[in-house]
């Protein structure tokens, strides 16, 4: 069964978006030899083409995951039993240290796969003690033997001094090898790399680069597109309409980066209408991920008002019977040592005192002049 399927190369192709080819050569696999990894390769489509079906996927998975228990002595279904294990998928729970354990059991019997996800696992400590120098032996050997996405790990490693002597042009070379593959990730990082060489040729060859990945939907290039188009980097359109689609593309796929800068767009009304409600979703995803700089905002008193007036509608201002009351209530939530109303709408931005100068006089009877002459204008 292992050597009737050259799953490595099958493998391979969802790596560089070249969905179609892999399904095809899977379905003719399993339906000829059963084989857990031409199974376990048809549930990843319908998880990662465009044809996604969770119920599709699940039933893959499954059977992938039965079949290869029968015949574990085999690289594709130890592979196939680390997946499972690694992602709780088929039926198995979900266990690192097992799926660490079927993983070097593959890897040492030469999968290319298996080696660039013990690669992964000993980079970043999963079901195994973190050793970076042993992860990117591992993934050398499986980009020796032309997997994309162990070249773009080891380019990774050789870029950032990750368990090797830093060597950009090293990198470089990895990240070409895996890009003329049609790996997304590589060609994103390549087209880093020769974006910050001075000469138009490579400035151009950066941007084809990145306009290639972020079409097959790399997390990582389309967020890079949304930074260049509103920056203008290597000579690209300076476009902030394009610049938040290319942000939101990134951002509805899970990277928490793009989720930040989706929600500053709303802030700042750059490409899209001012929502102080869109803002706080897309803040809040990011801060789920655990995202520095979305946790931070969140929790600043300027932007815990964002928060609560997103949970406030306009008719609920128009028929609150005890306005005082609620403009109190807004300002307690973020300033718990001094509730005095002048005292907190003084440390927040102009824009935002502005705002809320409007709602007060709107809401509370009486002379508000001496709101107007508390600040700081």
């Amino acid at each position: 069964m292992c050597e009737t399927f050259d799953f490595n190369n099958a493998w391979n192709m969802l790596f560089t978006t070249r969905f179609d080819d892999a399904r095809r050569i899977a379905m003719t696999e399993s339906e000829r030899t059963g084989n857990p990894g031409a199974q376990h390769l048809l549930g990843r489509y319908y998880v990662d083409s465009d044809n996604k079906d969770k119920e599709l996927a699940d039933h893959w998975f499954t059977r992938s995951f039965a079949s290869a228990w029968k015949d574990t002595l085999c690289p594709i279904s130890q592979f196939v039993l680390g997946r499972c294990h690694e992602n709780g998928i088929g039926g198995a729970p979900k266990d690192l240290t097992k799926a660490a354990e079927w993983y070097m059991k593959a890897a040492l019997q030469g999968s290319a796969a298996a080696q660039n996800n013990m690669g992964f696992c000993l980079e970043v400590g999963d079901g195994v003690e973190k050793n970076v120098a042993s992860a990117a032996l591992w993934y050398q050997k499986s980009a020796l033997q032309g997997n994309a996405a162990a070249q773009t790990n080891l380019g990774l490693c050789y870029n950032f001094g990750k368990g090797v002597e830093r060597s950009i042009s090293t990198a470089k070379d990895w990240y070409r090898t895996a890009a003329e593959q049609g790996n997304p990730n590589s060609q994103n990082q390549l087209a880093l790399c020769l974006s910050d060489i001075s000469d138009d040729d490579n400035k151009q060859k950066a941007v084809d680069l990145l306009a290639a990945a972020a079409i097959q939907r790399s997390p990582y290039a389309m967020y890079n597109m949304g930074l260049w188009h509103e920056t203008g980097k290597c000579g690209i359109e300076i476009s902030l309409p394009k610049s938040f689609q290319w942000f939101l593309r990134a951002a509805e796929v899970g990277n928490s980066p793009a989720q930040f800068r989706v929600g500053n767009c709303y802030v700042e009304g750059k490409g899209i209408p001012v929502s102080r409600e869109k803002a706080v979703e897309w803040w809040t995803k990011a801060s789920k991920q655990s995202h520095v700089q979305s946790q931070s905002l969140l929790q600043t008193p300027e932007n815990n008002i964002f928060c609560i007036l997103a949970n406030w509608p306009q008719s609920y201002f128009c028929l609150h019977a005890s306005a005082q009351n609620f403009v109190t209530e807004i300002f307690c939530c973020f300033n718990q040592q001094n509730n005095h109303i002048l005292d907190c709408l003084y440390f927040l931005p102009e824009e935002i005192q502005n705002e809320l100068v409007k709602m007060i006089v709107y809401l509370l009877p009486g002379d508000h002049q001496i709101f107007y002459k508390s600040f700081p204008y």
